[in-house]
């Protein structure tokens, strides 16, 4: 899939209204057209991707507050992902943010319920803990990710094979039978002769009870949610606020794999915010399957605010520097993805049987005895 799809479309969006010059009677226009969304204060939309050579994903989220006094906030916040060629994620969370004189900043938590499907396509759910810290040059936050613990089966192949135990029972059994035939015959010039002939037939039957085992192989494959964690912190990096709003962040992650060999590693994260509407980011991680098959990515995303009455294109063009206080309904920074795992295992059984093998064995003989009886 083509990432300039996403990318130019959203950059055309975001970047040239901000970076537009000032017109009067465009300005005028903008203002005197209006909007209104539910009634409700600060709702935004938000928008982005995540892209390598191996996955592209495409979100869109949305922030619906519920309460903000100007010292505490709470607002819920959804998302739903695209990931090609991989599952798709759908999040809805309750926030919660105050401001905190100590810190000089505002402390956050949030709850999320995640849902998506994975690659075989088998849903999991999960639950997923947060806590955040926003000041005017450094944010923390920190994640935790509870998925449903659930393994099924996503293939299976089976192999059976029989062999002797070297155990078996062996039976005889005989019979005889005797017959007698007797027949005349003449010899010219001799005689009259008498022939009795009697033949004997045994039998002798055995029976062998062979004792067999037959082990069924079976290889299944499956699947997992792993169950982790995550803790990010960045900073903005002051000497190149004259010319760009860069921050750099730093973090390490560690997720459980059931089936062994767990996922953890440090990571980085360069984030450029280049206006109120548009921020873009490039991310390494030390291990690749984080990311799948890649250990990067690059990301932007756009912000569209939804004011209560009207001037949603007045708020777009608005050019003027994000204030500590608007960052109060700004997007959680969290994972939005279930992090797959996939296992073989070999699982054996047995089962014994007997096998009959049976054999005949026969002996016949037979005398004849001749006398004569007449000439």
């Amino acid at each position: 899939m083509n990432v300039s799809k996403l990318v130019l479309p959203v950059a055309c969006a975001f970047a040239i209204p901000a970076f537009a010059q000032e017109d009067d009677i465009a300005i005028e226009a903008i203002e005197n057209s209006g909007f209104t969304f539910l009634g409700v204060e600060n709702m935004r939309l938000d928008v982005g991707g995540d892209f390598n050579e191996e996955i592209q994903s495409y979100w869109t989220a949305l922030t619906l507050p519920l309460f903000f006094d100007g010292e505490q906030a709470l607002f819920i916040e959804g998302q739903f992902t695209w990931h090609d060629p991989l599952d798709e994620q759908a999040n809805i969370g309750l926030v919660y943010r105050r401001w905190c004189d100590v810190l000089d900043g505002i402390v956050g938590f949030n709850a999320f319920y995640d849902f998506g499907y994975s690659r075989h396509g088998n849903g999991f759910d999960g639950l997923g803990l947060g806590a955040e810290v926003l000041k005017e040059r450094c944010e923390f936050r920190f994640n935790y990710y509870l998925p449903q613990q659930k393994q099924p089966v996503i293939g299976s192949s089976t192999m059976s094979g029989e062999a002797p135990t070297g155990r078996s029972m062996e039976s005889r059994r005989s019979s005889s039978s005797t017959s007698t035939t007797v027949s005349n015959f003449v010899i010219p010039d001799v005689g009259t002769f008498r022939r009795t002939t009697v033949t004997t037939r045994r039998d002798t039957f055995v029976r062998d009870d062979v004792e067999f085992e037959r082990l069924i192989q079976t290889i299944l494959a499956k699947e997992a949610a792993m169950e982790g964690l995550d803790v990010e912190f960045g900073h903005q990096l002051v000497f190149l606020e004259d010319c760009c709003n860069l921050w750099l962040f730093g973090g390490y992650y560690d997720f459980n794999n059931p089936f062994g060999g767990d996922l953890n590693g440090f990571q980085g994260r360069l984030e450029c915010r280049l206006n109120p509407h548009l921020t873009l980011d490039v991310a390494y991680f030390t291990d690749e399957r984080l990311v799948i098959g890649e250990n990067w990515y690059f990301g932007i995303r756009g912000s569209i605010p939804l004011p209560e009455n009207g001037n949603l294109l007045a708020a777009i063009f608005d050019r003027s520097p994000t204030p500590q206080g608007n960052r109060w309904f700004q997007r959680v920074g969290r994972d939005r993805r279930h992090h797959m795992t996939e296992t073989a295992m070999e699982k054996i059984e047995s089962e014994l049987f007997d096998r009959t093998m049976s054999n005949r064995f026969t002996n016949i003989s037979s005398t004849s005895t001749v006398e004569e009886i007449g000439e």
